[in-house]
């Protein structure tokens, strides 16, 4: 006759035996699994500096490459330009108006209405975005106007013989010298800037600043 307690007890030690080696194995699946598990981390995307023409042959191609808060330097010389447009905030420096000038060739549009057939150019600069800077150039076109639509724009330190139009609010345009013959600067918001750039033109005496559209506050 088997002994029914030794053989309850030989089972409840082997039961308990099975149970340390599965609660054994358990433990070390999960310390592989924190061990190989990735840890994700967030990457923010840092904001560059892209030199024309080290970087890029061309203005145009430097910004198409460019992306939020990225700067824009230009080195020195003589840049044939079609037009440029970016809708990303940036900044485009020049080494200095005197030595660095963007010549730009905008192409000619037809536009039908009914019998009547009217030509002109697209603009020549077109940027939608806000906080732009555009510094240190000799800007000339065949035709057209520089576009920038965005709040917190700054022209500063141009010589600029096109017409201009910023069109949003905080705009500030100073210290540029303006072709009277070639252009002007047409500025449209509820705020603009513009106190300092008045003071600038009084002491250059070459700046026209049209304001038809300003409303304080």
């Amino acid at each position: 006759m088997y002994n029914n307690a030794f053989i309850e007890d030989k089972t409840t030690t082997e039961l308990r035996s099975s149970m340390k080696k599965s609660l054994g194995l358990l433990l070390i699946l999960l310390c592989v699994s924190l061990t190989v598990t990735p840890q994700l981390t967030t990457v923010k995307a840092q904001s560059k500096t892209i030199i024309v023409p080290d970087d890029y042959p061309s203005i145009a191609s430097a910004i198409g490459a460019a992306t939020n808060g990225d700067t824009i330097l230009v080195r020195s010389g003589f840049y044939n330009e079609t037009e440029l447009y970016s809708d990303v905030s940036l900044s485009l420096i020049g080494e200095g108006a005197s030595q660095t000038t963007i010549s730009l060739h905008p192409p000619i549009y037809n536009n039908t209405i009914g019998d009547e057939t009217l030509s002109g150019y697209d603009n020549p600069i077109e940027i939608d975005a806000n906080n732009v800077v555009v510094s240190g150039f000799t800007i000339t076109s065949t035709g057209g106007n520089i576009v920038i639509n965005g709040n917190n724009e700054w022209v500063a330190g141009n010589i600029l013989k096109v017409d201009v139009e910023l069109n949003g609010n905080y705009e500030t345009v100073t210290n540029n010298t303006l072709n009277l013959s070639l252009g002007s600067i047409l500025i449209t918001g509820s705020i603009a800037n513009f106190a300092k750039t008045l003071e600038s033109a009084l002491s250059e005496l070459r700046l026209a600043l049209i304001i038809p559209f300003l409303l304080i506050g």
